[in-house]
């Protein structure tokens, strides 16, 4: 349902960084059918201080942060537009080398994360926290195999 009618862009603005990106949409692809939305979303790849920037003027926090969601609600657009995600290739390296997983799956799950907040979910809220966090280690587990672990 929604890869008939979605469209994914990735674009990296980190130089040297080589991200293979039919596996990225393939997966947002994938949560867009499970979760039945279709759209346009776009991905952007960063260094750390350029999602800095952005995590200061949209959310007043200073510092670096794994990713960013920018929903976005189009009205009469033909194609609803979900919006963009910003990932950060640094942090997300240090969180991989951390967990233990490989840079790929850091990625995805933060990928699943975002793509997840475009949608409308949230994790501000105990309850809404809960069910964002099921539902991003289910489609984790559900596609990639295996946990996430914090």
């Amino acid at each position: 349902m929604a890869t008939d009618r979605s469209s994914i862009s990735i674009r990296s603005h980190v130089k040297g960084v080589r991200i293979s990106a039919p596996p990225l949409k393939k997966i947002l692809a994938f949560i867009l059918e499970q979760e039945k939305k279709t759209g346009e979303l776009s991905i952007l790849f960063v260094n750390d201080e350029e999602i800095s920037r952005l995590n200061e003027i949209y959310r007043k926090k200073k510092g670096p942060t794994d990713v960013l969601s920018f929903p976005c609600d189009i009205q009469g657009s033909p194609v609803p537009v979900l919006g963009d995600i910003v990932v950060s290739i640094p942090t997300a390296r240090e969180q991989a080398e951390r967990r233990g997983c490989s840079f790929t799956h850091e990625v995805a799950f933060l990928l699943i994360h975002g793509a997840l907040h475009l949608i409308g979910y949230d994790h501000h809220r105990s309850s809404d926290r809960r069910k964002m966090f099921l539902k991003q280690e289910i489609y984790f587990q559900q596609y990639l195999g295996g946990k996430h672990e914090d």
